[in-house]
């Protein structure tokens, strides 16, 4: 049995919180559910809007997920995308080459019948 989560400044969803984010880095893998509240209640010796409260904030933060009627479950890492979209003139910018432009022709013409 883990120890109680004791009084103190720090409240007790948050030390809770902290204590399952540190479990669930080292023992659980993504979809794989988590102990349902009463274990969790009985193992940190905390109140059930303790263990709510502590893995809503979970929930919230994407690390679990809930699925009605069955548990809940650690998340699946987030994506992390490296695409960057930048501008022309930004990227220019970011590589100290000063970027410009100069009009080559200015004449006006009729547009072609199907667009008209």
């Amino acid at each position: 049995m883990t120890l109680p989560i004791a009084d103190g400044p720090v409240p007790k969803h948050e030390q809770l919180r902290s204590l399952l984010e540190s479990r669930i880095a080292a023992e659980f893998s993504p979809g794989d559910p988590l102990p349902g509240e009463r274990a969790l209640e009985d193992e940190y010796g905390v109140s059930r809007i303790t263990v709510r409260r502590a893995i809503g904030d979970l929930v919230a933060a994407g690390r679990l997920r809930r699925v009605r009627g069955k548990g809940t479950f650690v998340a699946p890492a987030p994506l992390v995308s490296r695409l960057h979209l930048a501008s022309f003139s930004d990227e220019m910018r970011a590589q100290r080459v000063e970027a410009s432009s100069r009009i080559l022709l200015c004449e006006r013409t009729a547009p072609p019948e199907e667009v008209a």
